[in-house]
């Protein structure tokens, strides 16, 4: 049977596939479906193709993540309470800063006061202590707070006159100011998991429920860990007994130091995992007040600072302290001039690159006027001067 032929190639419709037309001239004019032309021949190698959709949708999937993460971070970041802080020393570029961290209790009573010095280019972190109780001259000009009063009077009127009445009496330009509320610090402790404490006796507290049974190396839980930052009634059982505490700010100081030093060894642990660090940032954000002037990038830049620091890196000091009787027969601590002044000027001195150590070591020559004092309160003497140096062997350390 004979088949006729075109004369020519029939003409394509308009969107027609070329690979039809090819087909048809392949096979004599005659048209074959295109299944059957590709019979026995390579496949086309759509890998390739497949593989830049996958990196396209990879792509698309890491922008929404980026988003997602950019909303959540912004509505955990709206969380946190603000405070107007005035006085705060401006940031210079890559040069050291000092951030004012508070501890404070439901009642919103002042438990501890800590100046960290934040070096960007090492992120290394010194910290310094003020003991609470510690008599200055209070600034501002508010009859129930100013003058000579335990600095925790210039909380009391606000962090403002804390900032001032620092840099006032010790020299200090505070940049950055945080503010912890202990009450819920339970909350924290829990979603770090616990915190590693070792306790060299069993201690416990009836005011603040800290009861501790064990010795070496042990978890803490939230309930403890509250205890044990909130106890100034605290016992140890040794020889048989309980014994109390002398209850010296220095030894609460000790248990506080013990308990920053935990805490930052167990975030180490918490930043790689979502879920915990989602955990400890939901229960860190109601409890905290930050000063207005740190944006969301501040506070990005501050958390890659102090991320996966350990309690060795937290290199803690306490300012030594002068026990006196005042005028009204009140027992309080004033500022040790001399000492403190050397403390201060080595703390100031870390993160400035180039400046010996040689340079704060030979103070002797430095008038003490230049750290305030007040009036009556005694020089200091060898026999005097409380140091906090080596901690009470009945308080925890880090583990």
């Amino acid at each position: 049977m004979s088949v006729d032929l075109p004369a020519r190639i029939p003409p394509l419709r308009r969107g027609g596939p070329l690979r039809r037309r090819l087909a048809w001239r392949r096979r004599g004019g005659i048209h074959t479906p295109t299944r059957t032309l590709r019979r026995g021949r390579s496949p086309r190698r759509r890998w390739p193709r497949r593989a830049l959709v996958g990196l396209l949708a990879l792509v698309v999937l890491l922008i929404v993540a980026s988003i997602g993460t950019v909303v959540y971070a912004r509505w955990r970041f709206d969380q946190i309470h603000r405070a107007h802080v005035s006085g705060l020393a401006p940031l210079k570029s890559n040069e050291p800063f000092d951030v004012l961290l508070v501890g404070t209790t439901g009642t919103r009573a002042l438990e501890t006061i800590v100046v960290g010095r934040v070096d960007p280019e090492t992120r290394g972190v010194r910290l310094l202590t003020i003991p609470r109780e510690t008599y200055v001259d209070v600034a501002g000009r508010q009859p129930s707070a100013s003058g000579p009063q335990p600095i925790s009077a210039a909380f009391r009127a606000g962090p403002s006159v804390l900032v001032e009445t620092i840099a006032q009496s010790f020299h200090i330009p505070i940049t950055y100011y945080v503010d912890v509320n202990f009450s819920q610090v339970n909350r924290i402790v829990d979603a770090l998991g616990g915190i590693h404490l070792q306790f060299a006796y069993p201690v416990r507290d009836s005011y603040s429920g800290l009861n501790v049974t064990r010795t070496g190396c042990d978890l803490i839980d939230g309930s403890q860990a509250r205890g044990l930052v909130e106890s100034t009634h605290l016992y140890y059982f040794a020889g048989g007994s309980w014994r109390a505490d002398p209850g010296t700010e220095a030894s609460i100081i000790q248990r506080e130091d013990a308990f920053y030093g935990a805490v930052a060894s167990a975030t180490k642990s918490v930043v790689t995992t979502p879920i915990a660090l989602n955990n400890l940032v939901a229960a860190t954000t109601a409890d905290l007040t930050i000063d207005a002037t740190v944006s969301e990038t501040k506070a990005l830049y501050l958390g890659q600072l102090f991320r996966g620091l350990t309690a060795s890196e937290l290199k803690t000091r306490t300012l030594p302290v002068i026990s006196f009787t005042a005028r009204g027969g009140a027992s309080v601590l004033a500022p040790a001039p001399l000492p403190d002044q050397r403390m201060i000027e080595r703390f100031l001195s870390y993160g400035k690159h180039g400046t010996s150590a040689s340079n704060h070591a030979n103070l002797g020559n430095h008038s003490s006027s230049a750290l305030t004092t007040i009036p009556g309160s005694p020089k200091a003497n060898s026999t005097n001067v409380i140091y906090n140096k080596t901690p009470e062997p009945w308080n925890p350390v880090p583990c």
